[in-house]
């Protein structure tokens, strides 16, 4: 049987003979709002109630019980050693709360945890938290961005963090965050819900913090949830590392995680349907993998993967989608940037594993679509895309495109773009590109287009073969100058007569006749007419 506080009456002489009698409390483990004057009908204002029965179990902590009903709240202050713990309550902002009310907070001095190790659990569980949104006022240009429904930190100055429990959790109408992480937080968030969260589910804004969320789904039809990690506060010693773990996670808002100083992001089995999506990893490493990703319009301002110092997908599929407020017509669902301004960062990975590359919903067939794309890269800072046992699909007008030069490897990767490749380069920005195996679909109409040729680009290939038909190479200024090591295997029906050819090319007729001539190697490229040198007769 739980243990419950219970009036004690204490008596003195002078009580009894004055017939006053003074009530105490005796301070145990559980607490119920109600024993506080709490009434829960979705209308009487709670905060002083609830506070009183957080404070009733001090320091030493406790269970807070928040029996059936509605709990209207403006702002209460909690603590580590505590577990707020509903059976199917509600949490409820009360109107027009203001930009500071977190309902509740970490953030108090006399409730902020500040210590050299890891706190007791905070632990909040079973309740449902109503953001009473159409009440608090304007709010959609981040007038209220401060109102969270649950907001944690710890003291920064010291190592300890404090360590927090969410689980079984709904949220909904937020004008703010859900739940809040700050600076020296250890969360565990596990089959929460969020529905109309305006700014997200989960975001995460201060260093040294580490956060594991299991089983989060968050959506809505008015403010289409997401989460967002976005590490702005340094922690304790300065520090801006993160580390996350995503599991299971079913997303129709935006995905935008932002890290660096080291931070680290595993990610299993996460379903974000809609755009934004968003990775900023400067010295940072990610591992996603059995994801689906929908991304929407390629744009200089969101949709973008900046920084990937260490990133890779596994086993994931990336869609192109139309979002409800996309206006524009081109569509990336990979859009990297390596370098942003005058910082220039070198030896950076983004390695695709078994990903697939497929176009969603909205898309158009006049729309401009690509894979992936890359904005321009010095190729001596060593920056690289890799992509091995990758598949994109039909519907992509192009597959890879380098906007200005950089660094890419395809191995095993199945093609149908329409263009495979764009190779793009200029002074300065030149590329180094290595194709092993890559098979292309009948829908390949060109193989390579290379606008612009220098000594200092370099393509080698190494076990590729396509069909004649799919040998179709544009360039503006001619082929010739570039660096080809290597060559391709082009099956056709006939001589290699004006056919278009990079140096190192071997043309093979599919039906050699004895004694002629089956096999010529291209000795010098042209998108148009290269120059092919008999190489082998049948027979020989």
């Amino acid at each position: 049987m739980s243990k419950r506080v219970v009036p004690i009456f204490l008596f003195n002489i002078v009580a009894f003979l004055s017939l006053c009698v003074l009530p105490a409390w005796s301070i145990t483990d559980r607490v119920s709002v109600k024993d506080f004057g709490a009434v829960g009908d979705g209308k009487t204002d709670d905060t002083a109630a609830v506070q009183a029965a957080v404070d009733a179990l001090g320091k030493a902590g406790g269970t807070v019980e928040f029996p059936l009903g509605t709990y209207v709240i403006g702002m209460v202050n909690i603590r580590e050693g505590l577990i707020l713990q509903g059976h199917g309550a509600v949490i409820k902002k009360k109107d027009n709360a203001g930009k500071w009310s977190r309902t509740f907070t970490t953030q108090a001095p006399d409730y902020r945890y500040s210590g050299d190790e890891l706190s007791r659990p905070l632990v909040i569980r079973g309740l449902t938290f109503d953001g009473n949104r159409l009440a608090q006022g304007p709010y959609t240009k981040y007038e209220l961005e401060q109102a969270h429904m649950i907001f944690l930190n710890a003291d920064s100055s010291k190592p300890g963090r404090l360590q927090a429990i969410v689980e079984d959790c709904f949220f909904h109408d937020c004008v703010a965050d859900a739940v809040s992480v700050y600076s020296n937080v250890s969360l565990k968030m596990s089959n929460c819900t969020a529905v109309n969260v305006f700014r997200g589910a989960l975001v995460v804004t201060g260093g040294y913090s580490d956060i594991q969320v299991n089983n989060l789904s968050a959506g809505g039809d008015v403010h289409v949830t997401g989460i967002d990690v976005e590490v702005d506060s340094a922690g304790y010693n300065r520090s801006f590392k993160v580390d996350l773990q995503l599991n299971n996670l079913d997303l129709a808002g935006d995905f935008d995680i932002a890290i660096r100083d080291g931070s680290t992001v595993t990610g299993n089995n996460i379903r974000s349907s809609g755009s934004p999506f968003n990775l900023y990893a400067v010295d940072s490493s990610v591992r996603i993998s059995n994801s689906t990703f929908g991304v929407g319009m390629y744009s200089g301002q969101g949709n973008r993967i900046i920084y990937p110092q260490d990133v890779t997908f596994s086993n994931c599929t990336f869609y192109a989608v139309r979002g409800d407020k996309d206006t524009g017509n081109k569509f990336a669902p990979l859009h990297i940037y390596w370098n942003i301004g005058k910082e220039a960062r070198g030896g950076q990975r983004l390695k695709l594993q078994g990903c697939d590359f497929k176009i969603g919903k909205g898309i158009k067939a006049d729309d401009v679509t690509y894979a992936v794309y890359a904005e321009a890269d010095n190729v001596e800072r060593d920056n690289r895309i890799i992509m091995r046992d990758c598949s994109i699909e039909a519907g992509y007008k192009y597959g890879v495109w380098l906007n200005l030069g950089g660094n890419l490897s395809l191995s095993n990767v199945d093609m149908e773009a329409d263009t495979a490749l764009y190779l793009g380069s200029t002074t300065g920005y030149f590329f180094n590109v290595l194709v092993d195996d890559i098979s292309l679909g009948k829908g390949v109409k060109t193989y390579a287009s290379i606008p612009y040729s220098g000594p200092e680009n370099t393509v080698t290939h190494r076990g590729v073969e396509l069909d004649a038909g799919c040998n179709v190479l544009a360039s503006n200024t001619g082929l010739a100058k570039n660096t080809y090591r290597g060559g391709r295997i082009i099956r056709g029906s006939m001589p290699p007569e004006k056919t278009p050819g990079l140096l190192g090319d071997i043309c093979r007729l599919n039906n050699p006749v004895a004694g002629q001539t089956y096999e010529w190697i291209c000795t010098a490229s042209s998108h148009s007419a290269a120059v092919w040198k008999p190489l082998m007769a049948a027979g020989q």
